[in-house]
C-alpha cells in the first residue's frame, strides 16, 4: 500500500468542481508562475513542464541545454505554422538555418545529453497526463513540433562553442521574440521558486540513459 501524498491544492478538491480549479492544480506541482507573461497559450503546457525539468533534473542540466530546448521549440512553431498555411509561407531564414543542423546527420551520440532529455520527454508525458486527468485546464499542445531529437543534439554542440541563440535566430524578429519570452519566464520561475519541495512527477522517473 502506498500512502498518496496530495498537493496542497488538492486537498479541497471535490471532482463536481474539478473544472473550476483544474487549472489552480496544475500549476501548483509545477511550480511555475501563472500566466507565463508572453508565451502564446498552446505552449504554456511545455514551456511549464520545462521550468519543472529545469529544476529536478539529474545531473543539472547546462544551460545550452535549456536552449538547444527552446530553439528547438522555436523550430516547432516555425514548422507548425507553414504547415497550417499549406506551405504558402516562405522557409525563411531561421527555419532554413535550423533545418540544415537537421540534415548535416548525426555525430557521435553523447550519452549526457540523451539522459537530459531523456528526462525532460518523461516529465512532458506526466504533463500531457495531468492536463488530461485534470480536463484540460490548458490547450494540449501538438506534440509533433514540440521535440525533434536531431536538431537538439546538434544545438546542444553549436551552443557550446562559438554559435549564440541570436545569431541563429537573427533576420526573424519574431522568433526571437518567442524565443525570449519561453526563456524569460522559465528564469523568472527559478527565480521565484520557493525552499519547500513542490509535489509532482519526479524527473528521473522512467528515464532511459
Amino acid at each position: 500500500m502506498v500512502k498518496a501524498i496530495l498537493p496542497s491544492a488538492a486537498k479541497q478538491l471535490q471532482l463536481n468542481k474539478l473544472d473550476q480549479c483544474g487549472l489552480r492544480c496544475f500549476w501548483k506541482p509545477l511550480v511555475c508562475p501563472s500566466p507565463l507573461n508572453g508565451v502564446p497559450h498552446h505552449l504554456e503546457l511545455p514551456v511549464a513542464v520545462t521550468c519543472y525539468w529545469l529544476r529536478h533534473a539529474h545531473p543539472q542540466p547546462d544551460h545550452p541545454f535549456l536552449q538547444a530546448l527552446l530553439l528547438g521549440l522555436v523550430y516547432g512553431e516555425l514548422c507548425r505554422q507553414r504547415k497550417s498555411q499549406r506551405g504558402f509561407i516562405e522557409e525563411g531564414p531561421v527555419l532554413e538555418r535550423l533545418r540544415g543542423l537537421i540534415q548535416r546527420g548525426a555525430r557521435s551520440l553523447d550519452l549526457g545529453v540523451a539522459h537530459a532529455y531523456s528526462q525532460w520527454q518523461r516529465c512532458m508525458r506526466d504533463g500531457l497526463d495531468l492536463n488530461q486527468l485534470l480536463c484540460f485546464p490548458l490547450p494540449e499542445p501538438q506534440c509533433a513540433w514540440l521535440y525533434r531529437g536531431t536538431l537538439v543534439h546538434q544545438l546542444v554542440d553549436e551552443l557550446r562553442g562559438v554559435v549564440t541563440p541570436d545569431s541563429l535566430l537573427m533576420e526573424d524578429p519574431s522568433s526571437g521574440q518567442l524565443y525570449r519570452a519561453m526563456l524569460e519566464a522559465i528564469l523568472n520561475s527559478q527565480e521565484t521558486e520557493t525552499t519547500g519541495q513542490p509535489d509532482g512527477p519526479s524527473a528521473d522517473s522512467g528515464a532511459g540513459g
